[in-house]
C-alpha cells in the first residue's frame, strides 16, 4: 500500500522546523508580555505560561506522525493556558494544531472538530447575550470563531483540494495504464495479422512450387500426404 503523500522522507525535518519556529514566535510574544489575556487572571507566575507553550509546540511537531496525539496534547495545553489566564502565543499556535488535525487527520476528526467549534461559538454568543443583556453580546463568540472555527474551515478547504488532486492523479495513472494496455493489445493484434499474412504467403509459394514440380514431371506429384515416385 502506498503511503500518504504527506508522509515523505523529509516531512519530519519540516515539522520540527515548524515546531521550532512556533516556539521562537511564542517566546517573542511571551517576552512582549502578552499574558494573561483574560481579565483578572489567576495571579500565577508568568513562567508557568511557558509550560503550555512548549507543550503546544511539541503538538505541532507531531502533527503528521501522530495526529490524534498532537490534537490531544495541544488541547490539554491550551486548556491549561486558559486556566492560568490565557496567553496569545499558545492560542495562536493551537490554531495551527487545529488546522493540521483537519488536514492530516481522519474524516471523523475534522467532523468532530467542526461540530465542537461551532457549538462553542454558539454557546459563547448565547452567554454574551445573557451577560450583557443585549444582542451585542454575540461578540463574545468572535475569539472562538477566529481561534476555532476559522482554522478548522481553512483546514477542510486545504484537505478537500488535496483529496481532489490525489483523485485526479489516480485517474491519470489509471488512464495511462489503459492506454498502455490498448497499445500492447494493438501491437499483439498487428503481430498476429503479420504472422497470418506471412503464413499465407509461404503457403502460396509452396503451392506454386508443388504445381511447377508436378508440371515438370507428370509422374511425380503430390497426393495430399506425400510425393509420388517418378516413373522409370
Amino acid at each position: 500500500m502506498r503511503p500518504p503523500p504527506w508522509l515523505g522522507p523529509d516531512t519530519r525535518g519540516r515539522d520540527l522546523a515548524l515546531a521550532g519556529a512556533s516556539l521562537a514566535g511564542g517566546l517573542l510574544l511571551y517576552g512582549l508580555g502578552t499574558q494573561p489575556q483574560l481579565p483578572g487572571g489567576t495571579g500565577a507566575p508568568e513562567r508557568l505560561f511557558l509550560l503550555p507553550l512548549m507543550a503546544v509546540c511539541v503538538a505541532v511537531g507531531l502533527r503528521r506522525i501522530a495526529t490524534r496525539a498532537s490534537l490531544a496534547l495541544g488541547t490539554v495545553a491550551v486548556l491549561a493556558d486558559l486556566a492560568l489566564g490565557g496567553s496569545l502565543a499558545t492560542v495562536l499556535i493551537y490554531t495551527q494544531v487545529l488546522y493540521d488535525a483537519c488536514v492530516y487527520g481522519s474524516a471523523r476528526t475534522w467532523r468532530r472538530l467542526l461540530r465542537v467549534t461551532v457549538a462553542l461559538s454558539v454557546l459563547a454568543a448565547a452567554a454574551g447575550v445573557l451577560v450583557l443583556g443585549r444582542w451585542q453580546g454575540i461578540g463574545f463568540a468572535a475569539p472562538v470563531v477566529l481561534a476555532g472555527v476559522l482554522p478548522v474551515i481553512t483546514g477542510l478547504s486545504v484537505r478537500q483540494y488535496r483529496d481532489q488532486a490525489a483523485a485526479e492523479r489516480v485517474r491519470a495513472e489509471q488512464t495511462a495504464r489503459l492506454v498502455e494496455l490498448d497499445r500492447r493489445q494493438a501491437v499483439s493484434a498487428e503481430r498476429a495479422r503479420m504472422a497470418r499474412e506471412l503464413h499465407d504467403v509461404v503457403a502460396n509459394h509452396l503451392s506454386a512450387v508443388a504445381i511447377h514440380a508436378t508440371a515438370c514431371c507428370p509422374c511425380r506429384g503430390w497426393t495430399g500426404r506425400r510425393w509420388t515416385r517418378p516413373c522409370g
